[in-house]
């Protein structure tokens, strides 16, 4: 029996919640297990523990898929949780599984998806955006299943994507395609675009023929896409020249997002577009090594990296100075600058960068008009590689000792993330490589050697977080932020080292395997 599944092509995920199986590296996973077993801690635990074994986040009532692995088994996992605390009854074969400490395939998460949706006389599923999702491969043979298997008949579906051919095969065969067009969405756009030609500082002092020509012409080009009405706003508002000019432009505007971004590329000045490269290729890169966009990164600390980038070309920096107002103005809508609500302090003001859309990342991959080793079209490893030697020159040079010396007021609050300096940038990325990215470094033989081989002129990251603990007080806040970088394997070596005052000095600390983890011992 082939059930009923709504299939609109537009949208991109909007939760702000997460959840992925727990592993053994997971912090939370360890927490709730006897030590060095894999055995439950006490079953009065057992309901949260078990929600924890089958979906981390127990109390989200939205799921944001990461694009790393697959996400069938996430997005299975989910809704069982959900569908489980719904009915306030697990069913025996889920049962035996968490009891047998077994990790459930994706046929074990269907046929338990299977019970557990005979506890509802019918189960409404919404999945937005799964043209966001990579590999998708798992997830829409697993979409095919819950459309066309007799066993799921009573699960509804409404599943959001943008036109992908993949997508378009699995899903003309098994749903019913309704557009996301309508005239209620075009009244919306026509309405945005109004205000903005009335409220833009360049804009509202065009003449009012010209905006009325502008309304027209973005409301016809918007084609239900919002984000392309932005990005044209943003372009037009940049433009110098009379009105025969605007109106050439009015007339000429790009049809697809690619097109318009490389209009906004072009508007950029000369001067300014090395610049500009260099700091979305830090995004880009920073983006990669930390899965995400959720841990963005400070403009401070984005103005040092392009120096830095500046001085290894020999490029001379422009005599006025570099600030948010210059990436905002700059950049334009290919990246957002937000002032961080947890970054306000002494009157001084935090922001923190990030790319405005996921369709910037997507031009800057097939774009030919960067450099063939940015961080925007290669594969993920190549990408992080390109930056290890800069990131790991600067970490193991970096002496915390004088860089924290700073005044109280330039201190951070416990939630401040990334807007210390480039070199404690440095040394939690480094460190996070290390952990991660092993292969990437030791195809490099002196990045190997400065890792795996102490010397009295370095100073090695792991050495760098420890004192940043020892100075901690409240200030830094630094076991959330190694938690929340994903680096838990190294928190246990600080605790023990920091405990039993074992310094992690170039002395002390050495490779106890060919590698790099054994770089994380202490003797």
């Amino acid at each position: 029996m082939r059930m009923d599944v709504t299939y609109s092509r537009v949208g991109s995920v909007q939760s702000r919640e997460y959840t992925m199986p727990v592993d053994s590296r997971d912090p939370r996973s360890r927490q709730n297990h006897l030590g060095f077993t894999t055995r439950w801690k006490n079953r009065k635990y057992l309901s949260r523990v078990y929600f924890k074994w089958l979906c981390v986040d127990w109390n989200s009532l939205l799921l944001l898929l990461r694009t790393q692995s697959g996400e069938a088994a996430p997005f299975l996992r989910w809704i069982l949780e959900r569908m489980c605390r719904k009915a306030d009854q697990v069913s025996d074969h889920l049962w035996r599984m968490f009891k047998d400490d077994r990790i459930p395939s994706l046929s074990d998460l269907l046929t338990a998806l299977e019970t557990a949706s005979r506890y509802f006389s019918s189960v409404c599923i919404t999945i937005d955006a799964i043209d966001e999702s990579n590999p998708r491969r798992e997830l829409l043979k697993v979409l095919r299943d819950l459309a066309t298997d007799f066993r799921f008949s009573n699960i509804r579906l409404l599943v959001t994507s943008r036109e992908y051919m993949d997508i378009e095969k699995v899903m003309e065969e098994i749903s019913t395609e309704v557009s996301i067009r309508n005239a209620y969405l075009d009244a919306d756009f026509r309405q945005y675009t109004e205000s903005r030609l009335a409220t833009n500082d360049k804009l509202k002092d065009w003449t009012e023929d010209l905006r009325n020509e502008a309304l027209e012409a973005i409301s016809c080009g918007a084609k239900g896409m919002f984000r392309w009405v932005v990005c044209q706003l943003d372009a037009l508002r940049r433009l110098n020249g009379n009105k025969a000019a605007i109106r050439n432009e009015l007339k000429n505007l790009p049809k697809t997002l690619n097109e318009t971004y490389d209009r906004i590329f072009d508007i950029i000045p000369e001067e300014d577009r090395q610049v500009v490269a260099s700091a979305l290729d830090w995004i880009c890169f920073h983006y990669k090594l930390f899965r995400g966009p959720s841990i963005h990164v400070g403009c401070k600390l984005l103005l040092e990296a392009i120096k830095g980038d500046l001085n290894r070309q020999n490029l001379s920096i422009r005599d006025y100075r570099y600030d948010v107002e210059f990436f905002r103005e700059s950049c334009g809508c290919l990246i957002t600058v937000t002032l961080d609500g947890d970054n306000i302090f002494d009157g001084h003001e935090k922001f923190v960068v990030s790319f405005s859309h996921y369709t910037v990342m997507e031009y800057l991959a097939i774009s030919t008009r960067f450099s063939a080793e940015s961080s925007f079209y290669l594969d993920k490893l190549t990408a992080i590689g390109g930056r290890t030697s800069v990131i790991f020159s600067e970490a193991f040079q970096y002496d915390v000792a004088s860089e924290t010396s700073t005044p109280e007021s330039d201190r951070f609050s416990p939630g401040i993330t990334w807007q210390w300096d480039f070199g404690t940038y440095c040394s939690f990325a480094a460190l996070k490589m290390m952990v991660e990215y092993e292969e990437v470094i030791l195809q490099n033989e002196e990045l190997a050697t400065m890792v795996t081989t102490p010397h009295h002129s370095r100073t090695h990251p792991l050495d760098t977080i420890r004192r940043l603990y020892l100075l901690d007080n409240g200030v830094y806040n630094v076991e959330a932020l190694i938690e929340r970088l994903g680096l838990a394997a190294i928190e246990w070596c600080l605790d023990i080292a920091i405990e039993f005052h074992v310094p992690l000095s170039p002395q002390t600390w050495h490779s106890g395997r060919p590698g790099l983890h054994g770089s994380f011992q202490t003797r």
